[in-house]
């Protein structure tokens, strides 16, 4: 879960570090990512900015979910189980079967199918410890737009990436394929009062400027 491909483990912090740099020269109210996943940036963010407001979102509910829990003490399980261990979760909706629903899948994706090469341990220590770093953090389940209403924020937008697979879910069903063009129309309505910062692997849009790179992971900020 904490490991899956696409994920910002690894560069989270230098993402976040960029961010902040940036944010430095305005009068920022607080920061949002729409698309919260691992939350492998933000977990880095309010160290970084301090006393801000802090809201996130994301379209699987169950993430959501688990998230809200761990916040609130609940700890997710540290061993590993077999395989028909994981098909009989399949059915439940309980904080534990969800958790293994993402950690113990196949790229990490919400029940995609069993993988037993997965850090269960290491996954459950990790989720805990972002978990705080979290605690600041008001989560809510729902599309980016949720957020349209929002003015004088950063906005960090992991969105999946052009021309790769995407197995994104909203809950119990595989999302519709990602439809950037209706993001990046909202994205641009939105920079006109925040900054948005977008994660691609190409320039998104001919109103993006590449603030940050490291191979082919870039960090854009929209100038409309």
């Amino acid at each position: 879960m904490a490991f899956y491909p696409g994920g910002k483990k690894r560069l989270g912090r230098e993402i976040a570090e960029r961010i902040a740099e940036i944010a430095d020269e305005y009068d920022i109210r607080g920061y949002c990512e729409p698309f919260l996943g691992m939350a492998g940036v933000y977990r880095h963010i309010p160290s970084l900015l301090g006393r801000k407001k802090y809201l996130s979102g994301d379209g699987n509910e169950y993430l959501i979910r688990l998230w809200d829990a761990v916040q609130n003490g609940w700890r997710p399980p540290s061993h590993q189980i077999s395989k028909s261990e994981y098909e009989r979760y399949r059915s439940s909706k309980s904080l534990t079967a969800l958790f293994y629903g993402f950690a113990a899948s196949y790229l990490g994706d919400f029940r995609s199918g069993y993988f037993d090469k997965n850090n269960i341990e290491k996954q459950a220590e990790d989720m805990i410890e972002i978990g705080e770093e979290l605690q600041d953090v008001k989560l809510s389940h729902g599309d980016y737009k949720q957020f349209s209403k929002v003015k004088g924020f950063i906005f960090y937008c992991d969105v999946p990436y052009h021309g790769t697979r995407q197995n994104y879910y909203d809950g119990d069903h595989r999302a519709d394929r990602f439809d950037h063009d209706r993001f990046i129309d909202w994205a641009l309505d939105m920079a006109r009062h925040n900054l948005v910062f977008i994660s691609e692997y190409t320039k998104p849009c001919r109103e993006a400027k590449l603030v940050w790179s490291h191979g082919k992971e870039k960090l854009f900020l929209l100038n409309p």
